[in-house]
């Protein structure tokens, strides 16, 4: 697993044993989605793992991440990535926290929020305030089994699916 583009391109990443990592295949779909939108962005990666696709907004122009995930093992990983690609302080924020007391805790905006949940243990309640984490422009990106389907999110719309055999990802925004 590595960053695919950017200032960090080409940095190899770990991963504990116990996640999926996203394929460089998915990645790519994202971030051929949302790079007009990622300078200067502030970026959330909810269900972190390893920190791959935070590190891959980092490297090709958002501003900030927030990492979060509740997983100690997730949390050991993505620091060592952070250290591997050389990533300065100010520019990131790690959290150890469950995702629905993180999002119903947090104050804080965000420009593109991304998730990948466990694909068959996500509890979707959990998503139940994300809008509230939204601007008007953000972009939320939804990554999930077609087993396992999302609801539909009060107030967000799907702008944006990309289908495919096992996994689907979602780009909403705010109706």
């Amino acid at each position: 697993m590595r960053v695919i583009a950017g200032k960090f391109k080409n940095k190899d990443l770990a991963y504990p044993k116990d996640i999926r990592p996203s394929s460089q295949l998915h990645k790519k779909v994202v971030f051929d989605t949302i790079r007009p939108y990622l300078e200067e962005s502030i970026f959330l990666d909810l269900y972190s793992g390893s920190g791959q696709i935070g590190i891959e907004a980092l490297s090709q122009g958002a501003t900030h991440c927030t990492f979060v995930d509740r997983s100690k093992d997730s949390i050991d990983a993505i620091q060592s990535n952070i250290q591997k690609c050389l990533i300065e302080n100010d520019r990131y924020l790690v959290i150890q926290s469950g995702i629905d007391n993180f999002i119903s805790d947090n104050t804080n905006k965000f420009d593109i929020i991304y998730v990948d949940p466990p694909y068959l243990e996500v509890e979707w309640s959990d998503f139940k305030q994300i809008s509230k984490l939204l601007e008007k422009e953000s972009i939320f990106i939804l990554k999930y089994s077609p087993k396992n389907p999302p609801p539909d999110f009060l107030n967000l719309q799907i702008v944006k699916s990309k289908d495919s055999k096992d996994t689907n990802i979602n780009f909403y925004q705010l109706k």
